[in-house]
């Protein structure tokens, strides 16, 4: 494949159809979070779930609160600012039914961007109407190539995929890369997600919610796997005339030393802090879903108070404080313009200290360093190729 390497800082791809995450990841926009960018709430009106996944960060909280109520839900929308993008997560977000969330929406279509986060399993054509007009077709699941860690056998999920897909809606997925399934060979991956037309992230275990009652070490990957499945992924995707869909964080790494423009999404953004903000049940305000295990990182309550009080907690102003205060050996690191110490959740869950790098250090040096390599290697337009790639996403 002959493709010219052209460094545009005016190609900053988008995918906005039907991927959730690559939505929030590339939200340039104005409005809302606290340095000019686009506010993302993870927006729980419950915590409760029809299975149990064995990494779930929600855990035990599941059971700790109790279902948000429509008028609950009107009070926290009327207080966030406008074009603020509403991921409505969970738990499950479907037990609560259709009509919860028509209601919910009602009156606010034009002010938010919603989209929503589930499993898929109590799904059906119900659904259809909800997805297409007020969620816009924004919608993500969630599903793990090979042995899974989740309660959903395969031909059922493709199944749900298929009920959507009918009715021209093509879910992104988020998926986990764990100890088992890491013997699979990354081209299968490809091919599996490929073949249903399915865009997808590649995430791993962290060290939160079931994953510490399931044993982490348990389910996290040996060291070195997850960068050399990664690395293979993203070359049969980079180097594959036809490829049809996008994987991350492969694509959003790839902006980067394409437009040099910020990494914005989990987990390399040091800014999330600003622009992210997770709302449960009881209108209690965290950092981000996975945070609610942790009360001393609560911000507040939008039920109780206004949006900017929220920002005065101290455990916000940490979060805003972290990026200078990680190691040396982060900030000197040549790539910590892309990862900026990586997640704070993740460097918390794992060493008990936020202002920690993240215990993926070493494999994300390696898959950075791959990447830019390959960059370095092509003689194709590859801003012109991703750029077609994801406009033909955002028409489906």
């Amino acid at each position: 494949m002959e493709r010219r390497l052209v460094l545009r800082a005016d190609v900053i791809p988008t995918v906005t159809g039907s991927a959730i995450p690559t939505v929030i990841a590339r939200a340039t926009v104005i409005a809302g979070g606290r340095d000019g960018n686009r506010l993302v709430v993870i927006f729980k009106p419950t915590t409760r779930c029809n299975i149990k996944c064995l990494h779930c960060y929600v855990g035990d909280m599941r059971n700790v609160y109790t279902d948000m109520s429509v008028e609950g839900a009107h009070q926290i929308l009327e207080k966030l600012p406008v074009k603020t993008e509403i991921i409505f997560h969970g738990g499950e977000p479907s037990l609560m039914g259709t009509d919860f969330y028509n209601r919910v929406t009602q009156g606010f279509e034009g002010k938010f961007n919603f989209s929503m986060q589930t499993n898929l399993t109590l799904m059906d054509e119900q659904w259809v109407p909800l997805i297409e007009n007020t969620l816009k077709r924004r919608l993500s699941t969630s599903f793990d190539f090979g042995e899974s860690l989740r309660p959903i056998e395969a031909s059922d999920w493709i199944n749900k995929i298929n009920v959507f897909k009918r009715n021209g809606i093509t879910p992104y997925v988020v998926s986990i890369f764990w100890k088992g399934n890491q013997h699979m060979a990354p081209g299968e991956i490809f091919s599996f997600f490929s073949n249903l037309d399915l865009s997808f992230r590649l995430n791993y275990v962290e060290n939160i919610g079931y994953a510490v009652d399931s044993g982490f070490p348990a389910l996290r990957h040996d060291a070195g796997r997850y960068a050399s499945c990664l690395k293979s992924l993203f070359d049969r995707w980079f180097m594959s005339p036809d490829a049809n869909i996008i994987i991350d964080p492969c694509c959003e790494i790839l902006t980067f030393f394409l437009a040099g423009s910020s990494v914005t999404k989990c987990p390399f953004s040091s800014k999330c802090y600003a622009n992210i903000i997770s709302v449960n049940p009881n209108g209690d305000v965290f950092p981000c879903g996975g945070f609610d295990s942790f009360p001393g990182f609560r911000y507040g309550n939008l039920l109780k108070q206004n949006y900017s009080d929220i920002f005065s907690a101290p455990s916000y102003i940490e979060a805003g404080c972290r990026r200078i205060n990680l190691p040396s050996q982060c900030q000197e690191c040549p790539y910590f313009h892309i990862c900026e110490g990586g997640c704070r959740l993740e460097a918390y869950s794992y060493y008990g200290d936020i202002n920690r790098e993240t215990s993926m250090c070493g494999e994300y040096k390696e898959i950075f360093s791959h990447i830019e390599n390959r960059l370095g290697e092509e003689k194709g337009d590859v801003s012109d190729w991703l750029s077609s790639l994801t406009a033909k996403r955002r028409t489906q």
